[in-house]
C-alpha cells in the first residue's frame, strides 16, 4: 500500500474505508501514518491522502511514544514534516525520552534548519524545551555542529530581555555541559566562540521575532 497513493485512496474511500483499520499498529506499535513518514519524502502524497482522512489519528504514539512527526523530523523530510503540522500533528509531543520532534531533528547529520524553521515559526516555545538529560535543542544543534541552525535559534530566542537569553544560551544540562561545551567536545572551536556571544549584543541574543513573542519570561 505504501507508495501508491491510487491504490491507498480507493482503500480509503467510501464502503472500502469500512474494512481498513487506519489505527492499526504493528509489533513495534507503529501505524500506516508512522510508515508512511518512515521512508522517504516521495511518500508526501500518501501522507498527504492519510492526513486528509477524517478517522485519521494525527497524532498515534508507538512504543516509544513517537508519533509520526518524530518520524519524519528525524529523517529530516522537511515536506512531509510541513504536511503534517499543517494538519494538526502534535509538534510538542514528546517520546520517552522527552524529546520533540525539534529535538530529533537537531540530532541529523543533515543541516536540520529548513525543517525546524516549520516546527519553530508555530511553537517558539518549543526551544526552551530539554529532554530527559536535559538538553535543549540549542545543546544538541551545537554537538552536531549545526551552525545556520544555531543562528536561527538566535534569531528566534522567545525571550523579551537579555538576561533570559543569556540564561538559555548558558543553561547546563544534566552532566553540567552547556551548547558551548557540547560544541568545543564535538570539536567545533568556532561554534564554540559563538555560543559566547557579547552581552552587549541584545540584537543578535533576543532575536528578530522577540517583539512578536508571546511566551512567558522566565
Amino acid at each position: 500500500m505504501m507508495g501508491n497513493p491510487e491504490y491507498l485512496k480507493f482503500l480509503t474511500e467510501g464502503e472500502n474505508l469500512r474494512t481498513i483499520k487506519l489505527s492499526a499498529m504493528d509489533r513495534e506499535g507503529d501505524t500506516v501514518l508512522h510508515k508512511a513518514c518512515s521512508r522517504n519524502e516521495q511518500e508526501i502524497d500518501v501522507v498527504r491522502h492519510l492526513v486528509g482522512l477524517e478517522k485519521i489519528k494525527k497524532n498515534p504514539r508507538n512504543k516509544n511514544k513517537e508519533t509520526p512527526l518524530h518520524n519524519a523530523a528525524a529523517l529530516g523530510h522537511s515536506d512531509l514534516v510541513s504536511e503534517l503540522v499543517e494538519n494538526g500533528a502534535n509538534a510538542g509531543a514528546s517520546d520517552n525520552t522527552k524529546q520533540t520532534p525539534l529535538h530529533v531533528a537537531m540530532l541529523s547529520d543533515e543541516d536540520p534548519t529548513a525543517l525546524a524553521k516549520i516546527i519553530i515559526e508555530g511553537n517558539p516555545s518549543l526551544i526552551r524545551e530539554v529532554d530527559e538529560k536535559g538538553n535543549t535543542p540549542l545543546h544538541l544543534a551545537a554537538q552536531k555542529g549545526h551552525e545556520d541552525m544555531v543562528s536561527y535559534i538566535f534569531d528566534h530566542l522567545p525571550f523579551k530581555t537579555l538576561d533570559a537569553a543569556t540564561d538559555y544560551i548558558s543553561k547546563m544540562n544534566n552532566e553540567g555541559k552547556t551548547a558551548a561545551d557540547l560544541a568545543r567536545d564535538s570539536g567545533y572551536p568556532e561554534l564554540e566562540k559563538r555560543l559566547y556571544p557579547p552581552k552587549e549584543d541584545s540584537l543578535t541574543l533576543i532575536g528578530k521575532n522577540r517583539q512578536a513573542c508571546c511566551c512567558t519570561v522566565q
